[in-house]
């Protein structure tokens, strides 16, 4: 009896050691890779907020086996990458002990994972995304054997409902698992060095996943990160509207006050009698060049019906913006100059950019009589139209 009582104290002791002795935080890799030469090296690599940041390196047995260990206490992305090149990506927890299988010679389209929830979602990204990517490489082959008008038509069709349908299988499959870190990589996928999803137009769903990450995993970097980025294009969106208002349809246009090429100060509030169209502009720009072709046109017909234009040029050095007036044979309306910013920039970040919201030029706004913004963000195109209804 007593020596029955002493063996289980013996294994409960030896159990209990074992139990203290285990690392919450290891993360243990093992893999067995076919196709590799003797000798052949594996590395693993972290995948940090600045970098890539290598772990370790091993050289795989005689059968291809190889293990790995790793330790955090809190999820990490890892890479497994070959001498080749060739790599595979995983999320690994707290904990895991995830088991890999694969092909090394072309490790990146055959492996398979287990033993770690978000890996295996990873995989099957990888794999929807490697299927699209091959129809795209088949499409454009097909095209190029075709060269002609009509299949280029025909392939830009073709190419927007992959990427369409690539974009509604990684959206669904995040809505999913909005929880998982591994919906980060679905949200940064690319097709045709293009990335598939945007702040501006998958807001929503980039919120909805930044909120669920950083309640599930709060410590995370990654997730953290990504937290931060959404805020920050929140805070700036919300900055953007503010600008907007300030400018908006209805709204009295800010006084501007600035010189004229004879150095005369010249009052946007002087013009009050008139419909003015106020335009940002600058010399160095093609797109503002062309325009002014078209303006002039419109010009010539309105300018006896109490029509002006009020040209902003941004940031050019004041030779460069006489010859463009004189060049383009604009010096009929009024021409205004913001000072420039080193040399030849334009000054996006002057006041006036600022006051008006000026995101990109050329940017054109048109006021009434009374000063008050009818219009904005139009081409010149449009403008015609504009004055007719305005001013008859």
């Amino acid at each position: 009896m007593n020596r029955i009582i002493s063996l289980t104290l013996i294994t409960f002791l030896i159990t209990g050691l074992n139990l203290f002795s285990q690392n919450p935080s290891e993360i243990v890799l093992r893999g067995k890779l076919a196709g590799a030469n003797a000798g052949s090296k594996l590395y693993l690599y972290e995948i940090d907020i600045k970098g890539f940041l290598l772990l370790d390196s091993v050289v795989l047995d005689r059968k291809g086996q190889f293990v790995f260990k790793a330790s955090d206490n809190q999820s990490m992305f890892l890479v497994i990458r070959t001498e080749e090149n060739k790599i595979i990506k995983l999320i690994a927890a707290p904990g895991e002990h995830i088991s890999i299988n694969g092909n090394y010679i072309d490790i990146s389209d055959r492996y398979d994972v287990k033993g770690s929830p978000d890996s295996e979602i990873i995989r099957q990204i990888d794999k929807e995304v490697a299927m699209y990517a091959a129809k795209l490489h088949k499409l454009m082959m097909l095209q190029h054997a075709a060269n002609n008008a009509d299949s280029n038509d025909s392939l830009i069709i073709k190419v927007n409902k992959l990427q369409k349908e690539l974009k509604s299988f990684l959206e669904n499959l995040i809505l999913e698992h909005i929880h998982s870190l591994a919906s980060l990589v679905a949200i940064n996928q690319v097709l045709l060095d293009k990335p598939l999803f945007s702040f501006e137009n998958d807001f929503l769903l980039y919120r909805n996943l930044s909120d669920s990450l950083i309640k599930t995993y709060p410590q995370n970097k990654h997730a953290r990160a990504f937290y931060d980025n959404v805020q920050g294009y929140v805070r700036f969106k919300d900055q953007m509207e503010a600008t907007d208002s300030r400018t908006a349809i209805g709204t009295k246009a800010p006084e501007i006050i600035l010189l004229d090429k004879d150095s005369n100060k010249i009052y946007l509030s002087s013009l009050n009698d008139k419909v003015v169209l106020i335009r940002f502009w600058n010399p160095a720009c093609d797109i503002c060049r062309d325009e002014n072709k078209t303006l002039k046109l419109l010009y010539n017909n309105y300018k006896n019906k109490d029509f002006e234009i009020f040209n902003l040029s941004i940031g050019t050095k004041r030779e460069e913006w006489l010859f463009a007036i004189n060049e383009d044979s604009i010096g009929v309306w009024v021409n205004v100059k913001i000072p420039e910013e080193g040399d030849n920039i334009p000054n996006m970040g002057s006041y006036y950019v600022w006051l008006y919201g000026v995101k990109s030029i050329p940017f054109m706004l048109l006021i009434n009589k009374e000063g008050i913004v009818t219009h904005k963000g139009f081409k010149p195109e449009a403008l015609d139209d504009l004055l007719s209804k305005i001013l008859f």
